[in-house]
């Protein structure tokens, strides 16, 4: 408040000196007078310039004081935040450019990383040690999960796959209610017929549905865990998962949750398809 008032008085101060100089020059006043008023008007606004920098100067003291505060309570972030300053001072003294570009680029790495986790979000790659993966319905699920399959059939007969069929088995004996609906041609289909069948066996609510049944813009691979949690999953080229966008904000799970919602309204029962288990094994041999 008080460097509030200060400001205030320098501006008036400022304003008044203005309109005293040019009452003078109007009324003609000599030369040394308005050279002496011209000084004048220099210094206060010289003054007036060193009112705005210490007002800054006080600020950014306050921010280093709140940082510091926070640092203090916390002993890794306080050694991390002075490892990666030092390591940027080094790098940024170096004589290459580059270097120091690279420094920048860095911190805004880190920037733009913690910025996306503190609104909420968080987006990996497939090889990341942070993705969600089989861990979804391993660790984290307590209630349900619902997901959505488009990605290439060949991961269901992969090798990757086996975690996936041990977490799911394992979710639904711990009472998680998985429901699952493939989207997938008629061709891809029929020639999962085992899988889908194996996926029922264990506990899990297959759906099926075609995609040329569902608008195309609706036809995407994502899953919504205990309605606190979405992951969209971005596909290659090859129809592997190649990042997962997770989000825990929940207004975007429940987007993503209507956008599931919407899906299952085109998706049928597997048994309504397909018939009874003794029919599948029967397609399956076929296939």
């Amino acid at each position: 408040m008080k460097g509030e008032i200060v400001d205030r008085f320098q501006i008036v101060g400022f304003v008044l000196s203005v309109a005293i100089s040019v009452g003078l020059i109007v009324s003609k006043q000599d030369t040394v007078t308005s050279v002496v008023l011209g000084l004048l008007v220099a210094s206060i606004t010289q003054l007036f310039d060193l009112q705005l920098r210490n007002v800054a100067f006080e600020e950014r003291i306050l921010r280093a004081s709140a940082l510091s505060r926070k640092l203090f309570h916390d002993e890794w972030l306080l050694r991390s935040i002075e490892e990666i300053v030092t390591g940027y001072v080094n790098a940024s003294d170096k004589w290459f450019e580059l270097f120091r570009l690279r420094a920048q680029d860095f911190i805004h790495e880190c920037r733009d990383g913690l910025r996306s986790l503190s609104n909420d979000d968080m987006t990996v790659g497939f090889d990341s040690p942070f993705r969600i993966g089989p861990d979804a319905y391993e660790k984290y699920a307590k209630e349900s999960i619902q997901v959505t399959n488009c990605g290439s059939p060949s991961y269901w007969r992969s090798v990757f796959s086996q975690k996936y069929w041990q977490a799911n088995g394992n979710a639904i004996r711990r009472g998680v209610k998985i429901t699952r609906i493939f989207i997938l041609t008629h061709e891809a289909l029929d020639s999962l017929t085992d899988i889908l069948e194996r996926q029922r066996s264990i506990g899990v609510d297959v759906y099926v549905v075609t995609a040329d049944e569902v608008p195309q813009d609706s036809v995407e691979m994502l899953m919504i865990m205990d309605n606190r949690l979405g992951v969209v999953y971005d596909l290659g080229a090859d129809g592997w998962i190649k990042e997962e966008r997770i989000t825990i904000h929940q207004e975007r799970v429940e987007k993503l949750q209507r956008r599931f919602n919407f899906l299952m309204r085109y998706a049928r029962k597997l048994e309504d398809v397909y018939g009874n288990s003794n029919d599948l094994k029967q397609r399956a041999d076929r296939h």
